[in-house]
C-alpha cells in the first residue's frame, strides 16, 4: 500500500492524470528494482516483472484519501531460448525497500515540480469555486468553512449548496448507472 502526503491529496483528487502518472512512476520504480535484481542474479536478455494496482480515492469512511494498493510479482521472468524462466526475488532487506521508496518518491517530486504541481496550497476562501471548497472539506473531514450561513441566502452559500447538490447527484447517477448494480456478469476465465 502506498499513501501520498496529505498536502498532495487535493491535487490528486482533482487531477486524475497526475494521479495516474504518480501511480505509473511508483509501479515502474518497483518493477525496475525487481528486474535489476534478477539481472544481477544471472537472468539474461529482457527481464520483466508485473503488478496489479488498485487505485483508491477514499478511505473506508468515504473521506478523501488517495492511495494505492499494489500486488507485485515476487520476482521477474526472462526468456531463455524458447522458454520463460522465473527468477524469485528472495528475501528483501529493509534497506532495499527504503531505497526503492526513496527512488520512487524522488521521481514523483521531480515530476510534480516539472509540471508546477507543488505550489503551496492556499486556504480555500468563500470566493473559490464551490467544488474546490467541497474538496477541501472532504480532505479535512469538516464542514466547508464559510462566513455566511446557507440559510441567509448569500451568493457564496447558494453556490456551495448548488455544488453539493450537483456532486451528490453525479455520484448517485454513477452508482445507479453502474452495471454492477443492475446485474452481475458471470466470471469468465481465459
Amino acid at each position: 500500500m502506498l499513501t501520498f502526503p496529505f498536502s498532495w491529496w487535493r491535487r490528486l483528487a482533482q487531477d486524475g492524470a497526475s494521479f495516474g502518472v504518480l501511480t505509473r512512476i511508483f509501479v515502474e520504480s518497483v518493477e525496475r528494482f525487481y528486474e535489476t535484481r534478477a539481472a544481477r542474479r544471472g537472468a539474461c536478455g529482457a527481464v520483466k516483472s508485473g503488478a496489479v494496482t488498485d487505485v483508491q480515492r477514499t478511505s473506508g469512511d468515504m473521506r478523501l484519501n488517495p492511495h494505492l494498493h499494489v500486488v507485485f510479482l515476487d520476482g521477474a521472468y526472462h526468456e531463455d531460448g524458447t522458454e520463460l524462466v522465473w527468477n524469485e526475488l528472495g528475501d528483501l532487506r529493509t534497506g532495499e525497500v527504503g531505497q526503492v521508496l526513496e527512488h520512487a518518491v524522488g521521481r514523483m517530486l521531480r515530476t510534480l515540480r516539472r509540471h508546477g504541481h507543488l505550489e503551496i496550497e492556499h486556504d480555500v476562501e468563500e470566493d473559490d469555486e464551490p467544488e474546490a471548497v467541497l474538496c477541501a472539506s472532504a480532505v479535512s473531514g469538516r464542514e466547508p468553512r464559510h462566513t455566511s450561513s446557507p440559510r441567509n441566502g448569500s451568493a457564496g452559500s447558494r453556490r456551495l449548496l448548488r455544488a453539493r447538490s450537483r456532486t451528490t447527484s453525479r455520484c448517485a447517477l454513477r452508482s445507479m448507472a453502474s452495471p454492477c448494480t443492475q446485474r452481475r456478469a458471470p466470471v469468465r476465465t481465459i
